[in-house]
């Protein structure tokens, strides 16, 4: 299969990455993470426009990802206007994102 660097390079940097990616140099796995990325995002956005379409138990999956990275963001802020330094924010993030998306990922979509 072959591989458009400049491709990856732009979609690296819409990302915030700073890693370098080569002809010579490919990071084969460094590219496979911006592309499972992108496929990650472009079907919560396929699914967001799906749902528009429903109400009721047809739109869970989307209002749990909704009020989910509304709480990321919550935490986000009170992480910055707060007064404090730990790691248990940065970890909490992760863990709430993993299990919001991990139960998404077992049930969501799934018969209703």
């Amino acid at each position: 299969m072959k591989i458009n660097i400049k491709k990856v390079q732009e979609l690296a940097r819409e990302y915030g990455c700073i890693n370098e990616i080569t002809a010579k140099n490919p990071n084969k796995l460094f590219i496979k993470a911006v592309l499972q990325r992108k496929v990650l995002d472009l079907v919560c956005e396929f699914s967001n426009e799906f749902v528009k379409f429903r109400d009721g138990n047809y739109k869970l999956e989307s209002d749990i990802d909704s009020k989910a990275k509304e709480l990321l963001n919550l935490i986000k802020l009170f992480s910055t206007t707060r007064a404090g330094t730990d790691g248990v924010i940065d970890a909490s993030i992760v863990k709430i994102r993993q299990q919001v998306y991990g139960i998404l990922g077992n049930r969501g979509f799934n018969n209703i």
